[in-house]
Parts: structure tokens; C-alpha cells; sequence
């Protein structure tokens, strides 16, 4: 039965009392519902109030009557991007809320409320929260966005005017020969002026003595039966890191090119020498990011990742781990710039790090840079030591250690320091897939100038 003859006010007042309070067990006359049973009732689910606010430089975010306990969850559950924002300052409080026991089902239409009310006796007391976050854009976001939209930019634009397939020439067949290419440290951005140091260095000069010194090592390959071309991006092929002209850990450099200007001939440089190798056989490009620009290496082996997808005969490797490692057969190559360990700890290293490579293997060897000179490092007594015209690098258990030379110039902070005697020069290396250690070929700068 429904009740009747009230106004619509009325009713809607009607139902609001009886939502809220109701008589135990006793439903609303004539609505023949029976009374349910007496089971506990779950704690209601608390009513979120969520407020935002945000102006162009700031914003705050406040939830109130929440279950959420920290700043971190609130960050989760609202979305925001801590690419765009920085927390400043944040608060949490804590109290409790408390409720009736109470529980209706009623509807009102046409003037009639139908349904029934419940007091279940008793109070709901729940811990509630309250989270507030004041929040700053990040000074460096709008930076950070261009660049990457900017990236974004040169990669489709080199992608597009790549050439999907590059000949190959033929070549010996069944030699099984791996030519590591170690055109390393080339800092192409670095500036060098002749009245400082006796020399000069300019972008310009690093793209053309980079061709001539792969281009001969590849004449001088070529005779060599060589089955694959592993050519390194990075080992500080950038610089500096970013639009401030500082290295990945923050040191100040001097630079002939602005940050953009630097990524893009970088990536042009490397293309340019990609094409040249597959003159001769397919290339395995692979990332050995440097302490100048990490990131940026990485960023410039992801560039080439786009440029020669699905080319035939280019793959590119971009390990997110501090040392990567090449099989060729019975050989096993470690990569890595060389700035951060010890080289008396890399044959250990070797063999933890890749225990199913180290034991298909017997030619083990480690491709460094970042000195810029020919070194050895004397792995029995621990020192260091200036390698000479005929040692190329130490061998202690199996595992050689070799740091490859430099073709780049001396820039003011090197000449104060004394490192000036370095010989400038492309060292490459054979290796053959059942023999292991076929042999080096050197470019010395001198050969090419």
C-alpha cells in the first residue's frame, strides 16, 4: 500500500527523515516488505571530495572523507605527470567519522513514497583522511617536451628518406670473419683552437677524418672475408647531455654546436658511416653509451633503430645495462666505455654476468675507451701503464683487456692537463668465428690526413 494525500514537499521531506532514521523491523504500512535479517553491515564506502586547482605555473590537489593515506597514492589516483610537476609541500590529516546504523529502500514518484527504513542501532565510526598536495611545474618540462616532440621529429624525417634495402658488394664466402670497427671518443661537438692547443677541432673536421679513417680500415678489410660489421654508437659520440652544455654528470663544456645542432649531425654522422660499411658486409650497430652525453647515445641508437627498421641488412642493439656483450663464434666481446670499472674486475664480471656465453666461448675480450690513448692496464700488479707500438692490450685467464685510441683532437682541458701525447689513430679488430683472434688493422691519423 502507498501513502497518499501528501503534497510533494511533504513526501520528499517524508523520505528524507525516514532514509535517515526508520523504525527497527517495522516496514512502512501496507509496503509488504518483510524485515531482513539481522546480519552485521559492512562500513560504507566514504564520500571522496575531490578538489583541483591549477594556474600556469601551479596547482594543488585535495581529497577529503578518503581511504587514501599518502601523497604517493593521490599522485597514482589523480594521474598526474611528475615529468610536467614537482611536489612542493603536502599535508595528511587524519580523524574519524561517524554515521547511524541505519538502512532504507525508498522511492518517491507521483507524490508516493513506497519502500521501507531500517535502524540497525548502533554507529558507524570510520578512519578517514585528508590529503593535500601543492604542486610547481617543473622549470625544465616545457624543455623536455620540445625536445622529445623534437626527436620525435628527427626520427620520422630520417626514417622517411632512408633507403630500405643498401647493396652489399659480394665478398669471400665461408671466411666467418667479424670486423669490430672501434671508431671511439670522437666528440665531434668539442672545440679545439690552434693558438690554445696546437691544433684545431670543429664538427666538421670530425665528420671528414671519421669517413677516411673507416673507409681505409674497410680497404684494408676487404680482403679479409669479412661476414659482419659491428660498428659502436656512442663511446661519447655526444658531447654534452643537454641545452645547458653539461656532461651526463653535470661538468660544464665548451661546445661549437648548440645541443639540437649536436644530436642531429651526430645522427647524420652515423648514418653516413652505416652506409659506407655496407659496402662491404651487413652491420650490427651497437650502443656503448659515454660519461659526456649517455643518454644522448642512447638516443641517437634509438634514431638509427627507426631509421634502418626491417633494412635487411642492419640490426641495431641498445642494451639498458651498464655492459653488453657480442658472441661470434668462439669469441666473446664485452662493451662498455670504460669510465666506471675497474679493469681488473671485467674477467669476473665476464664470466657471472654471461655464464652461458662464457662457456660457448674460448677468445675472450674486452673493447674499451673514454682515455683516448692506447693503455694497458697490468692486470697482475694492478697499475697502470702506457701501452707500447706493439702490445695492444694484457691478457691475465683468458680475458684480454684492450682500450682503443682516439681520433679526436686535444681540446684547453686536456693541454692544462698534460694529455697531449696521445696517438691519434682508428684501431679495428678480426675475428673469426672458429679461430677466434685473426688480427688488428690501424688507421693512424696520419695516414689519412
Amino acid at each position: 500500500m502507498a501513502l497518499t494525500g501528501l503534497t510533494d514537499h511533504g513526501a520528499r521531506t517524508l523520505l528524507a527523515m525516514l532514509n535517515v532514521v526508520g523504525k527497527p523491523g517495522r516496514p512502512l504500512a501496507g509496503a509488504g516488505v518483510p524485515a531482513p535479517a539481522a546480519t552485521p553491515a559492512p562500513a560504507p564506502a566514504p564520500t571522496e571530495r575531490f578538489t583541483h586547482t591549477e594556474r600556469q605555473d601551479d596547482a594543488t590537489l585535495e581529497v577529503d572523507g578518503t581511504l587514501i593515506t599518502n601523497v604517493d597514492e593521490l599522485l597514482t589516483r589523480s594521474g598526474v605527470d611528475l615529468n610536467l610537476w614537482e611536489v612542493t609541500q603536502a599535508t595528511v590529516n587524519a580523524y574519524q567519522s561517524s554515521r547511524k546504523n541505519a538502512a532504507s529502500q525508498l522511492t518517491y514518484a507521483a507524490g508516493v513514497v513506497t519502500g521501507s527504513a531500517e535502524d540497525k542501532g548502533g554507529m558507524f565510526v570510520q578512519q578517514l583522511y585528508s590529503v593535500k598536495i601543492w604542486l610547481k611545474r617543473r622549470e625544465d618540462a616545457a624543455r623536455m617536451l620540445a625536445l622529445r616532440d623534437d626527436v620525435l621529429s628527427d626520427i620520422r624525417a630520417a626514417a622517411a628518406r632512408a633507403p630500405r634495402v643498401s647493396p652489399v658488394v659480394a665478398r669471400p664466402a665461408g671466411e666467418g670473419n667479424l670486423l669490430y670497427l672501434g671508431l671511439h671518443d670522437l666528440h665531434p661537438a668539442k672545440v679545439a683552437v690552434l693558438e690554445e692547443v696546437g691544433m684545431t677541432w670543429s664538427a666538421e673536421e670530425a665528420e671528414a677524418l671519421a669517413i677516411k679513417v673507416i673507409t681505409r680500415a674497410l680497404e684494408k678489410a676487404a680482403r679479409s672475408g669479412i661476414e659482419r660489421i659491428v660498428l659502436p654508437v656512442g663511446h661519447d659520440l655526444a658531447h654534452v647531455e643537454n641545452t645547458q652544455g653539461t656532461t651526463s654528470g653535470g661538468t660544464p663544456q665548451q661546445t661549437s654546436q648548440t645541443y639540437r645542432q649536436m644530436r642531429r649531425f651526430a645522427t647524420r654522422l652515423q648514418r653516413r658511416l652505416v652506409d659506407a660499411c655496407l659496402q662491404l658486409a651487413p652491420v650490427d650497430i651497437h650502443a656503448v653509451p659515454g660519461n659526456h652525453g649517455r643518454e644522448t647515445d642512447l638516443t641517437i641508437a634509438d634514431m638509427m633503430a627507426a631509421i634502418y627498421d626491417g633494412h635487411p641488412h642492419v640490426t641495431v642493439t641498445a642494451p639498458a645495462t651498464a655492459r653488453s656483450y657480442r658472441q661470434h663464434g668462439v669469441n666473446l666481446l664485452g662493451l662498455t666505455h670504460g669510465d666506471k670499472i675497474k679493469p681488473d674486475q671485467l674477467g669476473l664480471l665476464m664470466a657471472a654476468e654471461e655464464p652461458a656465453l662464457w662457456a660457448k666461448t674460448q677468445q675472450r675480450e674486452w673493447l674499451l675507451g673514454h682515455y683516448h690513448i692506447a693503455k694497458l692496464y697490468d692486470l697482475l700488479s694492478g697499475k697502470d701503464a702506457l701501452r707500447d707500438k706493439i702490445l695492444r692490450g694484457t691478457e691475465v685467464n683468458g680475458v684480454r683487456v684492450r682500450y682503443l685510441p682516439s681520433i679526436t683532437a686535444t681540446d684547453y682541458w686536456h693541454a692544462q692537463h698534460g694529455y697531449t701525447q696521445s696517438q691519434r689513430a682508428l684501431e679495428a679488430y678480426i675475428y673469426n668465428a672458429e679461430y677466434g683472434y685473426e688480427g688488428q688493422i690501424n688507421v693512424p691519423l696520419r695516414e689519412v690526413s
